[in-house]
């Protein structure tokens, strides 16, 4: 184990360096849609295309599944999106079978048009990094939050638990 100078360090690194992609890539690259619009959207079309029966429709509880939040952070999250006119949302039946949305023509058009922006974006990233650099990168990164998650959840994010060796 490190000591706990080069664990503190490797810490405030990680930290800014997500505070600062987040922070940047939000101000400059989202200018169609906010980042967590875009994700409640993109999550929304994709937990869509998962279901057979009801093409289209998202229920509430699936897309909180498909994006790993709350059923109250998905309501607002949807609750959002409804006021600025970029999904329908309705109950199916008489409501005891959930509520549903669907993306809007307008939600359609501005999905496309932030896409298109982190598309010409990110083709330039990948030109420069490297697409296996990228694909490597990612699953790293998803490994590491995967860590990162089973560290927090056993307690060890509490002051004085598990000190560095």
């Amino acid at each position: 184990m490190k000591n706990q100078h080069e664990v503190e360090k490797l810490a405030y690194a990680l930290t800014r360096q997500r505070y600062l992609l987040n922070r940047d890539m939000a101000h400059d690259l989202f200018t169609e849609l906010s980042l967590s619009d875009y994700i409640a959207l993109h999550g929304i079309a994709e937990a869509a295309s998962g279901q057979g029966a009801e093409p289209g429709k998202t229920y509430l509880k699936d897309l909180a599944g498909h994006l790993e939040v709350p059923m109250p952070k998905a309501s607002k999250m949807v609750r959002k999106l409804h006021e600025r006119g970029l999904v329908f949302w309705s109950h199916s039946g008489d409501g005891r079978d959930g509520t549903y949305v669907v993306i809007t023509d307008s939600g359609e058009r501005a999905m496309e048009r932030q896409a298109g922006i982190l598309n010409a974006y990110y083709s330039r990233v990948i030109e420069a990094f490297g697409y296996e650099n990228l694909k490597n990168l990612l699953e790293q990164l998803s490994h590491l939050e995967g860590v990162m998650n089973e560290v927090f959840t056993k307690g060890a994010s509490t002051h004085g638990l598990d000190p560095v060796e």
